[in-house]
C-alpha cells in the first residue's frame, strides 16, 4: 500500500497549476523509431520560464514527429511550435476553471489509488481466510490489516486535499 501512495504523489507531480513543469509532459508517448516511447526518452526538457518548456530533441529526424504528436496529445492542453532543434510548448494561463478541472483530475487519481488499496485488502483478507489459523488469529489479522487500510486511505485524502489547495491558491 505505501507503493501505491508513492506511485500517486509521483504522479501527481504532472499536475501544476499556475507553472510549467517538465514532469508534464515526459511521460508522454511520442512516436519514435517505429514504437511508442515516453518523450523523456527522445529529448531533454527544460523549463524556460512559467509558462513554457522546451523539448531538445537527440535526433533532429524526430523533431516534426514530436511536434506533432504534442499538438495532438488529448493529455496536453498547450501550444506547440519548432524552434530550431527543439519544440517549445506554450501552456495557458491558468484560470479558476482549468484549476478546477486540474482539482477534478486529480480526485480521480486519487479514486483510482483507492481502489488499488481496496484490492490489495481484499487479497489479503482472501488469504487470511485460506490460511490454517485459528479464530482469534484471523480477527487480530484481519482487524491490522483494516487498520493499514484505513491509514493508506487517510494519507491518500491527505495528498489530495493538500494538492488540491496547491492548485487552488495558484
Amino acid at each position: 500500500m505505501d507503493m501505491l501512495i508513492e506511485d500517486l504523489q509521483n504522479d501527481l507531480r504532472k499536475f501544476r497549476a499556475g507553472r510549467a513543469s517538465p514532469e508534464m509532459i515526459e511521460d508522454l508517448s511520442v512516436r519514435a523509431y517505429g514504437a511508442s516511447t515516453p518523450l523523456k526518452s527522445v529529448g531533454q526538457i527544460a523549463v524556460r520560464d512559467a509558462y513554457n518548456l522546451t523539448v531538445t530533441v537527440h535526433d533532429p529526424s524526430l523533431l516534426e514527429q514530436i511536434d506533432a504528436d504534442l499538438r495532438n496529445s488529448n493529455a496536453l492542453n498547450a501550444a506547440t511550435k519548432v524552434e530550431g532543434n527543439r519544440v517549445v510548448v506554450t501552456f495557458p494561463k491558468s484560470t479558476k476553471e482549468s484549476r478546477e478541472n486540474l482539482v477534478k483530475q486529480v480526485k480521480k487519481e486519487c479514486e483510482q489509488i483507492k481502489t488499488k488499496v481496496r484490492k490489495v485488502r481484499q487479497n489479503a483478507l482472501d488469504e487470511i481466510k485460506s490460511a490454517k489459523l485459528t479464530k482469534d488469529e484471523q480477527f487480530q489479522m484481519k482487524d491490522d490489516v483494516q487498520k493499514i487500510t484505513d491509514d493508506a486511505v487517510k494519507s491518500i485524502d491527505k495528498i489530495l486535499d493538500s494538492k488540491s489547495k496547491d492548485i487552488m491558491s495558484m
